[in-house]
C-alpha cells in the first residue's frame, strides 16, 4: 500500500530511501511511485500554512506561506495544489469551481520534469481513463 493511502512505513534498514528518512505530510512523486498511480475521489479543499524556503541572494530561510491543498477520501497525506494541477482538475470536473471539485474521482501519477535548471520527481493529475 502507498504512502499517499496509509501513514505506515513497513521499510526495512536494506530498503529504507532518502524518502522515507524524511517523510512528507504532503503527497509527494516519491509516495505515488515511477510507473504507478492511484484513482482518489476529491474529498475536500482548503488553505493551509506550509514551511517553505525563502531564498534571496544574501541568504536562505523558513517563512511560513499559504497554499490551497486537495484531501482524497481515505488518503492519509493531502495533495498541495499547484497551477499545472488545478487546471488539471479544471479540465476533469469540467468547471473552475472549486465546489464541483468534491466528490470528483481523479488520478494522480509521477514524472519527472526538469524546471529552474533541475529535475524534478512531480505529482500530476489526469482523468482516470488516460493512459
Amino acid at each position: 500500500m502507498s504512502a499517499v493511502l496509509t501513514t505506515e512505513n513497513p521499510k526495512t534498514k536494506e530498503n529504507m530511501t532518502i524518502d522515507d528518512m524524511f517523510p512528507k505530510d504532503h503527497i509527494v512523486g516519491a509516495d505515488i511511485g515511477e510507473g504507478k498511480s492511484y484513482a482518489l475521489v476529491i474529498e475536500d479543499f482548503r488553505q493551509q500554512e506550509v514551511w517553505d524556503i525563502a531564498k534571496s541572494k544574501k541568504e536562505r530561510r523558513k517563512v511560513m506561506k499559504t497554499v490551497w491543498v486537495l484531501r482524497f477520501k481515505g488518503a492519509a497525506k493531502h495533495l498541495i495544489l499547484n497551477v499545472t494541477n488545478a487546471e488539471s482538475v479544471v479540465e476533469i470536473a469540467g468547471s473552475r469551481k472549486m465546489a464541483d471539485w468534491v466528490g470528483k474521482t481523479v488520478e494522480l501519477y509521477a514524472k519527472w520534469v526538469d524546471a529552474f535548471g533541475k529535475r524534478y520527481f512531480v505529482v500530476r493529475i489526469r482523468k482516470v481513463t488516460e493512459r
